[in-house]
C-alpha cells in the first residue's frame, strides 16, 4: 500500500474487509466472486474447473 492509503480513512475502511483471498477460500460453497477484470485476465482454471 502506498503511504497515502496507509495514513488516513483509507486503513480504517479497508480492515474491515480483511484478506480477500482468505474470504473466498472460508466462503461456503458454492462460491461466487465478484471482479472488475475483464475475462481474458481471469485465471484460466475458472473456466476449465467445474463444480461438482
Amino acid at each position: 500500500a502506498s503511504a497515502l492509503m496507509v495514513t488516513g480513512k483509507y486503513v480504517d475502511f479497508f480492515s474491515q474487509f480483511g484478506n480477500s483471498v482468505e474470504n473466498v477460500v472460508k466462503a461456503p460453497r458454492p462460491r461466487y466472486i465478484k471482479s472488475h477484470l475483464p475475462w481474458e485476465l481471469l485465471p484460466q482454471q475458472l473456466s476449465k474447473r467445474k463444480p461438482k
